[in-house]
């Protein structure tokens, strides 16, 4: 057993929330620039169910899939016919989560000039989230965000946690970790919730958003 899911056998009673992200940065469009870090939070007690859930919709579109392990990406299912479709229905199942359940969203808009690559923007919306969400829920306790292809970017990450904890900006009894969504299939909901936040930013296309903003909390900072 590893040591976080040895935190989630000891923190049942308690709440998690799993991180994504959406950017658009001044390379890619120079007229809409924005960060925005998307949580989705629960109790421990519901991971596992949830997570079957979420791979029955995902195993809908076989021919998308890659090896044994359910396999989802928002960007690129969008891009195919059958995965849109799946994507659309998740968008869905987002917008009728509990009451117990909750959807975060911290959007930097624009993102500065001096910040050519959003690392600061990243910096300040994750940190902000997190804190959001521990006022919101004081009993969360374990905090999972999508691992980072690079070494570097991890390392980044890293760094950022551990000044805002040593800051006093994120509390010590906060348990926070890099994951991978094959691993812990409910990073899938704020993927596609950041997604469909970014579509409505960069494209006018309300709609999929649409589905989950009676559910959904945005906050610019």
């Amino acid at each position: 057993m590893s040591s976080l899911d040895e935190v989630f056998v000891r923190y049942q009673s308690g709440y998690a929330a799993f991180i994504d992200e959406t950017y658009l940065v001044a390379r890619e469009q120079k007229e809409t620039t924005f960060y925005c870090c998307t949580l989705y939070m629960l109790p421990v007690s519901s991971i596992q169910t949830v997570q079957a859930e979420l791979r029955e919709i995902v195993r809908s579109a076989p021919q998308l899939q890659r090896g044994n392990n359910p396999y989802y990406h928002s960007t690129e299912f969008f891009q195919h016919p059958d995965g849109c479709e799946i994507f659309d229905k998740l968008c869905s199942w987002i917008g009728k989560i509990p009451r117990e359940e909750h959807l975060l969203l911290t959007v930097q808009s624009p993102i500065t000039a001096e910040d050519a690559n959003g690392e600061l923007a990243r910096a300040k919306t994750l940190i902000s989230l997190i804190g959001q969400a521990h006022k919101k829920v004081p009993k969360l306790r374990v905090v999972v965000y999508e691992q980072r292809h690079h070494k570097t970017l991890r390392d980044i990450d890293k760094r950022t946690i551990k000044e805002a904890v040593s800051s006093g900006k994120l509390s010590r009894n906060l348990n926070i970790h890099a994951g991978s969504p094959s691993r812990f299939n409910c990073l899938w909901v704020p993927d596609t919730a950041a997604y469909a936040l970014r579509r409505e930013r960069s494209q006018a296309e309300p709609r999929w958003f649409d589905r989950m903003r009676e559910v959904a909390e945005v906050t610019e900072v």
